[in-house]
């Protein structure tokens, strides 16, 4: 059976691969009077992304099959590997990809029609990443803690990188050079305060942890790269935002100690 699962799937993934080759071949342009030729180069960005997604839907078939015929425990582990390397996949060559279609549109070849689908095909792939994050999400639940933290914690990376690459595209598709690197230090300090703060209201110290962590990194990306570039007026702005962010981060721990010694105090009482 599993041997027909790997052959189908091999199948699939040759049959879509040689689709987009083939468009990619058939996009040939010879400029005989330069002595040069031209192709167009976006089918291979979508050869790469269309087999990402197609490898997570394939692997969310398989695991919904598991779940309502053979109820195997290993073919859940093995789907939640697979999808952590297809997303992983995604995050390095795949929002490569995208970034490449997003030049692209902005720069469109002079022997090519480039449409907005270069910019648009970015939500359909988080949409498809997503699909994968909340099938790890499912076969974590119930299993034990260290894979339950290993999925929470690879689950907020994931989100934290798409996040970051969708507001560089913004930045990009709206030609804003200046305050780039700023903007993705505030969207990291806002995200380790969101994580600080979940920690605190799930009881979750490895998330607490997390966000502690990601706190330090985006302090320094400040020091050491974003505040050289800036101005005092700006430098000043930045500073006060990170020192707001530090203090509703402390305000919840202390929030939170207070509350573990007054039920400390409370149990000795009894």
């Amino acid at each position: 059976m599993w041997i027909g699962v790997v052959v189908v799937y091999i199948a699939c993934y040759q049959q879509i691969s040689f689709y987009f080759q083939n468009e990619y071949a058939k996009s040939l342009i010879d400029l005989r009077g330069q002595n040069t030729v031209e192709y167009n180069y976006d089918w291979l960005l979508y050869q790469t992304l269309w087999l990402i997604h197609y490898s997570i839907i394939f692997f969310a078939g398989l695991w919904y099959v598991n779940r309502k015929k053979m109820q195997n425990q290993m073919v859940d582990w093995i789907v939640m590997g697979l999808n952590v390397l297809t997303i992983i996949s995604f995050l390095t060559v795949g929002l490569d990809s995208l970034k490449e279609l997003t030049f692209s549109y902005l720069a469109p070849s002079r022997f090519y029609t480039v449409s907005s689908i270069n910019v648009a095909i970015r939500y359909v792939s988080y949409l498809f990443v997503a699909i994968g994050l909340l099938i790890n999400f499912q076969i974590a639940v119930g299993q034990k803690p260290q894979l339950q933290k290993f999925e929470r914690l690879f689950c907020h990376f994931s989100i934290l990188t798409l996040l970051s690459s969708w507001m560089l595209s913004m930045f990009e598709l709206n030609h804003v050079s200046e305050g780039v690197q700023l903007a993705l230090s505030i969207l990291w300090g806002a995200y380790a305060l969101y994580l600080i703060i979940w920690g605190f209201a799930k009881d979750q110290k490895f998330l607490r942890m997390a966000g502690i962590a990601l706190f330090g990194i985006t302090i320094a990306k400040l020091f050491f790269i974003d505040l050289r570039e800036m101005g005092t007026i700006a430098r000043t702005l930045v500073l006060m935002v990170l020192g707001v962010l530090l203090l509703v981060a402390s305000f919840f721990y202390n929030k939170r100690k207070k509350r573990e010694e007054n039920s400390t105090m409370d149990l000795g009482k009894e």
